[in-house]
């Protein structure tokens, strides 16, 4: 399962989010989206974390929490189904 974090500031690199979902467990994947016209990120990244435990720790420490002068929202990720 993923975790799904947005409102990030527009020039956080995915190298930024791993670094910070990184204090909490190993970082498998940092997948954060872009506008395809336009290469802008969208403000919103997908991160697989290798641990259920690791995943709990991110979004308890990072949810509501300001970085980059914004307010993240951490949670996980819904299915798609």
């Amino acid at each position: 399962m993923a975790i799904y974090i947005g409102n990030i500031f527009y020039k956080a690199t995915e190298e930024d989010i791993k670094k910070i979902c990184g204090k909490h467990g190993n970082v498998i994947r940092v997948s954060a989206l872009k506008d395809s016209e336009t290469g802008l990120a969208l403000g919103y990244a997908f991160v697989e974390m290798e641990t259920e435990a690791a995943e709990q720790a991110v979004i308890g420490e990072l949810n509501q929490t300001k970085w980059m002068g914004l307010d993240l929202q951490v949670s996980k990720a819904k299915s798609m189904k």
